[in-house]
């Protein structure tokens, strides 16, 4: 994106673009592949600048958007997914399970973790180093809504939001009006 390009190089730094096979990897100073975080101090050090305008910012850049009457799920991953796969690659992994997983013949567990490990490298020599970085990856699929012609049917937990791992504290409460919400997180270093 220009704006966190400029972002970077106003801040002394700049993005180096790598292509390996068919993929082109842009790494901050030549390491780092994101331009927002919490940590990475290295990137942090500039005592002139504020930390919103270092090499690598802590401030978030946050978006919001409507969901559609035709949204089916949502993916958030961090750069080691998205260093592997394109966002329609991912999309068009995950499409074909939606309906198995809101029959509750499929957990969206599975599905994550199918994709974490088409992403994984099995040789990090060969694949350069792709497939090596800290993967995250969470899948929402959001219920249908009356009249789509998909059948909604509840997973197999009495429960109409489903979690595992870290992701959500034990008395979490999901709220009637926002519909209900079929969510799995998978986390794999």
């Amino acid at each position: 994106m220009p704006s966190e390009l400029a972002l970077i190089q106003r801040a002394g730094g700049y993005v180096l673009e790598r292509r390996i096979g068919a993929h082109v990897i842009h790494r901050v100073n030549g390491d780092l592949s994101l331009s927002r975080s919490i940590g990475d101090l290295q990137y942090k050090r500039n005592p002139n600048l504020p930390a919103k305008d270092q090499v690598v910012s802590c401030t978030p850049d946050v978006q919001t958007f409507r969901r559609q009457p035709g949204d089916e799920f949502m993916l958030i991953g961090c750069d080691g997914v998205w260093d592997v796969l394109s966002s329609q690659q991912a999309v068009d992994f995950v499409r074909p399970q939606v309906q198995r997983i809101l029959a509750g013949q499929i957990r969206p567990s599975t599905v994550v973790e199918a994709i974490l490990d088409r992403c994984v490298s099995p040789d990090l020599t060969v694949t350069e180093g792709l497939g090596g970085d800290n993967m995250t990856l969470v899948l929402v699929v959001f219920a249908a809504e009356a009249g789509s012609g998909i059948q909604n049917h509840r997973p197999q937990q009495p429960s109409n939001l489903i979690t595992y791992g870290p992701a959500w504290p034990q008395n979490h409460t999901h709220s009637k009006e926002s519909g209900p919400i079929y969510a799995d997180r998978v986390a794999c270093a």
